[in-house]
């Protein structure tokens, strides 16, 4: 399907629906509305849907339309009331197609994952080290000692039950799972993530500790801040703005925020999460292979001049 089919479809799946009796011409979804309510452009939505077909990620009988149900319910995370009201169908149809589109979404191989189970209090939660082309990371490279900037990021839940201090996050002072991402210097695409944990008992110098350490080229460091400091020498972190070296580091660290602010416009990660805690993960994988998308096909963000390498005597 061309860009413009899935404008003249999201429009007619968000408003024909309403006005069958008196509308006799579909006009396409402007950009900037497709956007609002599907959190890409037509464009990529196009391209991402071609990929699926090609690969045969896409369940049988799964429609065009569908994939935007699925698109929306990430983007806006209503209620199942408003959005079976919205798109003229029942609960339990919404339900299963929405989670079998979140499924393709995140197995299109823009990440790959190795999946562990951990036990944290009373729920079990699967714990996913998603590889983003970790490899992507030498991409255009040169001879920087950090090649990737790593931060952890949280995200809301509803309180489990029993209460226990382990899921408090002390970003917004609430219950939360915390996610590791890491981002290529030279490139600005996502090629490290790693999650889901317990904030209360992950800090993340910890989980930088449990698996991205093993994964660094001897002499290779990455970039983060001071929360990571004391980390075994595998860690820059520095502060303040004083010098080119300073103020370089800064920028490639702000970029990272960036990216960050990319995932938490998608109101699944960005409001409270609502549903079982065993599936936040796929949420979050395909997401994130969303913002992906975004960055490397949308350049959702900025490029940096970015070279650590030490200079001889």
């Amino acid at each position: 399907m061309s860009e413009t089919a899935w404008a003249i479809l999201a429009h007619d799946t968000l408003v024909s629906k309403k006005n069958s009796s008196t509308t006799t011409t579909v006009e396409p979804l402007c950009d900037r509305r497709f956007r609002s309510m599907f959190g890409m452009t037509a464009k990529l939505c196009s391209w991402y849907w071609r990929q699926l077909v090609i690969k045969g990620l896409l369940p049988d009988a799964f429609k065009p339309e569908r994939f935007l149900w699925t698109l929306h319910f990430l983007r806006v995370y209503n209620t199942e009331e408003v959005n079976c009201t919205m798109f003229g169908c029942s609960e339990k149809t919404f339900r299963k197609w929405i989670w079998e589109g979140i499924d393709a979404i995140g197995s299109l191989q823009l990440v790959s994952d190795m999946r562990t189970l951990f036990l944290l209090t009373y729920v079990f939660l699967t714990n996913i080290s998603y590889k983003i082309k970790w490899e992507y990371r030498n991409h255009n490279r040169n001879q920087s000692i950090c090649r990737v900037t790593i931060d952890g990021s949280d995200f809301r839940i509803c309180e489990p039950a029993p209460f226990d201090r382990r899921w408090y996050s002390h970003k917004f002072h609430g219950p939360g799972l915390r996610y590791e991402i890491g981002v290529c210097i030279r490139t600005g695409w996502i090629v490290w993530i790693c999650g889901p944990f317990a904030p209360g008992d992950w800090p993340d110098l910890n989980i930088a500790r449990h698996r991205l350490a093993h994964k660094l080229d001897r002499g290779e460091k990455y970039l983060a801040d001071g929360g990571y400091r004391n980390s075994d020498g595998n860690a820059e972190t520095p502060t303040g703005h004083k010098n080119r070296d300073q103020r370089m580091k800064a920028t490639a660290r702000a970029r990272h925020e960036t990216i960050n602010g990319l995932m938490k416009k998608i109101a699944a990660l960005r409001d409270t999460y609502r549903h079982n805690l065993n599936h936040h993960g796929r949420i979050f994988k395909a997401v994130a292979n969303i913002v992906q998308a975004k960055i490397r096909h949308e350049r959702a963000t900025f490029q940096v001049d970015y070279n650590d390498r030490p200079t001889r005597p």
